[in-house]
């Protein structure tokens, strides 16, 4: 699991990234979003690209994670499952 501080790094570039092309995304503007020093980001990243890669990674990790989820939503379409309330069948 990634440390706490360089998650929030990350979700902090994950959210201006949604707002704005990563060209315009500066370290400024991460460390402000995540509330820490600027000095942190570097205990972090190497550098702003070693970032951008990390949260690339971030991204397609929750892509394959969603995609996961939606396959096993899917294949469970149409079968009965007993639970303890009774039997429920998947649309």
């Amino acid at each position: 699991m990634s440390h706490p501080t360089r998650q929030a790094l990350i979700e902090a570039g994950f959210a201006l990234a949604s707002t704005e092309s990563l060209n315009h995304i500066t370290v400024d503007a991460i460390v402000k979003q995540a509330g820490v020093a600027k000095g942190t980001f570097y205990v972090h990243f190497a550098d702003r690209a070693a970032f951008l890669l990390a949260l690339h990674v971030h991204f397609h990790g929750l892509c394959c994670k969603n995609a996961g989820d939606l396959v096993s939503s899917a294949s469970m379409r149409g079968r009965k499952r007993s639970s303890m309330y009774g039997e429920a069948e998947f649309v």
